[in-house]
């Protein structure tokens, strides 16, 4: 077993892949081997030329010793590539992280996740989508995964705490920076709602941009499917949705994505066979043939959804009970706006008018 200072000095090593690292550290497992290390002998393991101008064991360790004890005082977890808790949609990837540092709670792994995704300047329609799709996930027990970024990134994990999901923010940064800034409050949210925020950048890593496509690999690879919501052309949601693909996840666009000023790169995705959807109701059943609660417990299934919040609880109908009345009662109130099915659900309008009105714009 490799020591941990070790694994961390290794994974410092940005420029080299997954499968090079764990050949490096297969070669030199603990802190002597690994100091004894000079730049041949790293070459002569995975086989190519270093890119760094200079490789130094000592300093690495250094930097892992100092990254080891600033992630034990802020409580800040982490989890290796062969760990047992490791996420195992993300470990079935091309290059997953070879370490992955996280606050929060690890995604319960029998659960599939979500992706949704679209631009940093999305129109007001689209907001208001975005927030409404991630609600109703979280309505199906299903956890949302996005970027933290401003736009639909912010709009779909608000979405997915409002409807009770578990929403998973992983970063382009050191996990202990939150980009944009004015996210923090989001990023609190988050963690409060038992959600998880990740990275697989080293403490005090900044959010520079060729971090990003690494970033989004990691939003389709924790997931088992993704949606844009609005993307125009050269959207860095369209790099996500590339991902997807190649990493055989199921994409699907938003019919609301397919019209107006930012409607470009959705539309294309549509025209090479991305499936339209309106809700996350066609995507349960797609994934569970029509199953619109993702546990397979039937009590839990019967709690799926935040019913402390807004959804109506009408109670379990039996035999003994006229069904037929109960039912129409459900079709005068829907007929007269006192309610409204939404997101698999009944809900009073009055709360579907709260849930419209916290739509981040």
């Amino acid at each position: 077993m490799a020591e941990q200072i070790v694994v961390l000095a290794v994974h410092l090593l940005e420029s080299l892949h997954t499968s090079e690292k764990l050949s490096l550290l297969d070669a030199a497992p603990n802190e002597g081997d690994f100091r004894r290390l000079c730049r041949v002998d790293v070459e002569k393991i995975i086989g190519r030329r270093l890119k760094i101008r200079e490789f130094s064991a000592a300093r690495l360790l250094e930097a892992a010793s100092s990254d080891l004890k600033y992630l034990t005082q802020a409580q800040i977890a982490y989890t290796f590539y062969w760990n047992s808790d490791y996420p195992p949609l993300l470990r079935e990837t091309y290059e997953p992280p070879f370490v992955l540092y996280y606050r929060g709670h690890l995604p319960e792994p029998s659960l599939p996740l979500m992706a949704i995704v679209g631009t940093r300047r999305p129109t007001g329609v689209a907001l208001r989508t975005t927030f409404e799709l991630a609600a109703e996930f979280g309505l199906s027990g299903i956890a949302v995964v996005s970027g933290l970024a401003r736009g639909v990134d912010s709009a779909a994990h608000r979405g997915n705490i409002h409807g009770g999901g578990k929403t998973v923010a992983v970063l382009g940064s050191g996990i202990d920076t939150i980009y944009p800034s004015s996210n923090r409050r989001l990023a609190e949210a988050i963690l409060d709602s038992g959600g998880m925020i990740c990275s697989e950048f080293a403490p005090g890593v900044p959010p520079l941009k060729y971090h990003f496509p690494g970033r989004n690999r990691i939003i389709s690879g924790l997931s088992r499917g993704v949606v844009v919501t609005e993307a125009p052309a050269g959207s860095g949601a369209l790099i996500t949705a590339d991902f997807c693909l190649e990493q055989g996840r199921d994409l699907y666009v938003h019919e609301q994505g397919l019209s107006g000023v930012n409607a470009e790169g959705c539309r294309t995705l549509a025209e090479n066979g991305a499936p339209v959807i309106s809700s996350a109701r066609q995507v349960l059943a797609d994934w569970f043939g029509g199953t619109e609660c993702a546990t397979s417990d039937a009590q839990t299934r019967s709690n799926c959804g935040p019913r402390d919040r807004s959804e109506l609880d009408f109670g379990t109908l039996n035999e003994s009970e006229d069904t037929g009345k109960a039912l129409a009662d459900l079709m005068r109130q829907e007929l007269n706006g006192t309610i409204k099915r939404q997101y698999g659900a009944y809900f009073r309008s009055s709360d579907l008018w709260q849930i419209r009105r916290s739509t981040p714009c």
